[in-house]
């Protein structure tokens, strides 16, 4: 069997329409185009008022050369740092939905590994994975922020700072990686620090399955789906590399 980040990720995408596994992907589906939806308006509007140069005058004879360069700071905004803004509310809704994902990783998993179709949750079981993924949720931020500072201090830093658009994408592909494979590492019961030495353990494959994520995020239209499949995808990668079923 193909076990490849790629091929797991694709062949993920048919994966979340079968019956089994519909009504948990359907759910997360819905409350992340309400977000990136509405995110990506305010953004897009926001873009479009935004005008730093607006206290020139634009009737003087070098006036064009302002109308380009404003022109010119729009277009960048849209292709450079659009993208960063939408992935950033990406990863807002992937906490929001949590509960959902945490839910569709375990039915993914009694569904492909435990090959139960008809496997049913209890109330106990929907505010237990609930419970368990906000805290865990809680344990990722606590990761995220004081690591994301120090990259955001190094920026500040003269030298230093040249290598920190770098480090971000590197950051950003683990944290897409750690975010998602996490779902299933949290159902199997595996503590945060745990998952994290597991992962990092077979670290080519982790950012392999992490680039494939962060690059999948910055494709428009891609990207308003993308959660649930994203969860499944990790699901049955966890279980391929870092939790192999006997």
């Amino acid at each position: 069997m193909n076990t490849s980040a790629l091929h797991i990720f694709l062949s993920s995408f048919s994966i979340a329409f079968h019956k089994p596994l519909r009504i948990f992907v359907w759910l997360p589906l819905l409350v992340n185009v309400i977000i990136l939806s509405s995110a990506t308006y305010w953004l897009i509007s926001w873009i479009g008022d935004f005008n730093p140069l607006s206290n020139f005058d634009t009737d003087v004879w070098y006036g064009f050369v302002i109308k380009v360069a404003q022109s010119a700071i729009k277009f960048l905004m849209y292709v450079l740092i659009l993208p960063m803004l939408i992935y950033g509310f990406m990863f807002l809704a992937a906490i929001i939905v949590s509960p959902f994902s945490g839910l569709l990783a375990e039915k993914t998993a009694i569904y492909i590994i435990d090959h139960d179709p008809d496997y049913n949750f209890s109330f106990g079981d929907i505010v237990r994975i609930t419970m368990q993924a906000l805290v865990r949720e809680f344990q990722k931020l606590m990761y995220f922020i004081p690591r994301a500072l120090g990259i955001l201090i190094l920026g500040f830093i003269p030298v230093i700072n040249i290598a920190t658009p770098f480090l971000w994408i590197m950051f950003a592909v683990w944290m897409a990686a750690l975010q998602f494979l996490d779902y299933a590492a949290d159902n199997e019961q595996i503590p945060f620090n745990q998952m994290r030495i597991l992962l990092n353990e077979q670290r080519g494959k982790t950012f392999m399955f992490g680039f494939i994520v962060w690059a999948s995020m910055m494709i428009p239209i891609l990207n308003f789906i993308l959660i649930p499949v994203v969860v499944i995808a990790a699901t049955r990668y966890w279980f391929a590399h870092y939790q192999p079923i006997n």
